[in-house]
């Protein structure tokens, strides 16, 4: 069962859509990773990205907006934790094989606060 998020139309209304998870590298900007400093999007800390995965809060990817976020997988990877959602497990797996990108991790969310200074 894919994980659901809202999304705001152009006419302002919301529609929920499933994640999807065929993206395999981390996108350009992602958080998770030392790619772009400092923007961290709405969030009011870095450190959020870190309890978004802690608790397998939906996450999309910052430029595939239907797209599951590969760093957050890959942090949660890192967290030895596994989704709730077996197509985000699947995700997970097929990532932890496939694909051996760097990511900003700390078991207590501080690397991604320290890198992207908020």
């Amino acid at each position: 069962m894919a994980q659901q998020i809202y999304y705001e139309t152009i006419s302002g209304g919301l529609d929920l859509v499933n994640l999807k998870y065929q993206l395999k590298k981390t996108c350009a900007e992602c958080p998770y990773t030392a790619k772009t400093k400092g923007w961290i999007g709405p969030h009011n800390s870095a450190k959020e990205f870190h309890d978004i995965a802690v608790v397998d809060q939906p996450h999309p990817c910052h430029i595939h907006k239907r797209q599951s976020c590969v760093g957050n997988a890959i942090y949660m990877n890192k967290l030895c934790k596994m989704s709730i959602d077996t197509d985000k497990v699947a995700m997970q797996r097929r990532l932890r094989e496939e694909n051996k990108e760097e990511i900003l991790f700390s078991w207590d969310g501080q690397a991604l606060v320290n890198f992207h200074g908020k």
